[in-house]
Formats: structure tokens, sequence, C-alpha cells
């Protein structure tokens, strides 16, 4: 087996005992936003919004996190868990009417 051919393998036990970690997380945040979306179906977010909470309002209240891309720096994951409630139909909003 020539040397381009060799898997990549990961000598710092850290930099894999961190990777197992986020993986691990990821799988757990994935599960409470299919959760989320079980518990919290379009009626009761309409009736949030009816209340007059704000969409951002509202997100922050379902996902702890931030809304806006200029504040997703702000909160661990907040990148996966808006790119995963967008894909799950759970943020139901576009940017542009809000």
């Amino acid at each position: 087996m020539e040397e381009q051919d060799m898997p990549v393998v990961i000598h710092n036990n850290q930099n894999l005992e961190k990777l197992i970690e986020k993986r691990i997380i990821n799988r757990e945040e994935s599960n409470l936003l299919f959760l989320k979306k079980a518990y919290y179906p379009q009626s009761y977010i309409e009736e949030l919004s009816r209340f007059g909470f704000s969409q951002d309002e509202i997100y922050r209240y379902l996902f702890s996190n931030y809304s806006e891309d200029k504040d997703l720096h702000k909160r661990p994951l907040s990148k996966l868990i808006k790119d995963i409630s967008t894909e799950l139909g759970i943020v139901w909003w576009n940017k542009s009417e809000a």
C-alpha cells in the first residue's frame, strides 16, 4: 500500500475524543429538534404569534438560540440548530417576511 492510499490516522487522542463528543452532541441536538417539531405544531406557533410575539422571540423561545446570521456566533451549535430546524420545517418564515 502506498503512502497516499493509507487512511488518515488521528494520533492525538484528545482530537479523537473531541470529534466523538461533537458527533454525540450533534445527534442529541438533532433528536431534541425532532421532539420540538412534535411538541410544537404549527398551530401552537401561530398562536404565539397571535399573542404578539415576534418571529425572533418565538424562535428564541423554541430553540433557546439566535435566528439572525449575525448572532449565530454567540451560542454554541446555533448554526447547526438553525440549519436542522429549517430543514425540518420548524422555522417556517422567510427572513424577508420578518
